[in-house]
């Protein structure tokens, strides 16, 4: 009996313990309609560049994402876009419709009508609002593209640290809201 007991310890903790699937992570792969989406449901945005070929993909996917809590805290608190920089899709007019909402520069005009590709949009909005071109590069940021806290780069898998950036801009998305 007592074997019984410890085999159904052992499973229901094993359970419990298993990783999330990162399949199972909700975002969207576009800046605007990752902002509307932000102003309509009232959260702040977890923006994410990245890219296929980066070794922040495979950090952000296979490690920090497959925690259950940093899944659900970006799943229920978070409107979450990857902006992937290496995406050869070549552009469709949707992608492009209203950039013109966000207010580029003259550089970053320049560059948006230079893109052939979604990932050259992606890359031209991280220049232009970021200045950097790095991966991974992760924003905590409001509907109206204010920070919550300062924008940070690879984790080095840290589950604990991704987990505290994310909590700290919850408390600053709630400490401006009132």
């Amino acid at each position: 009996m007592k074997i019984i007991r410890l085999s159904l310890l052992i499973l229901i903790l094993g359970l419990y313990n298993c990783n999330a699937n990162p399949g199972n992570l909700k975002y969207a792969k576009n800046f605007l309609r990752g902002l509307e989406k932000s102003e309509e449901l009232d959260k702040p945005i977890f923006l994410n560049f990245t890219g296929y070929g980066c070794i922040g993909y495979d950090e952000f996917m296979n490690d920090l994402v497959t925690s259950n809590k940093i899944q659900n805290i970006l799943n229920s608190k978070f409107i979450t876009i990857q902006l992937y920089v290496d995406d050869r899709k070549e552009i469709q007019k949707s992608d492009t419709l209203d950039l013109h909402k966000i207010h580029f520069s003259k550089e970053g005009q320049i560059a948006l009508k230079k893109a052939k590709t979604v990932g050259e949009i992606n890359s031209a909005i991280e220049i232009e609002f970021y200045k950097t071109n790095i991966q991974p590069y992760y924003v905590i940021m409001d509907a109206e593209r204010n920070n919550l806290i300062e924008p940070f780069g690879y984790t080095h898998r840290n589950r604990e640290l991704l987990i505290s950036k994310l909590e700290k801009g919850l408390e600053e998305y709630e400490l401006r809201k009132e």
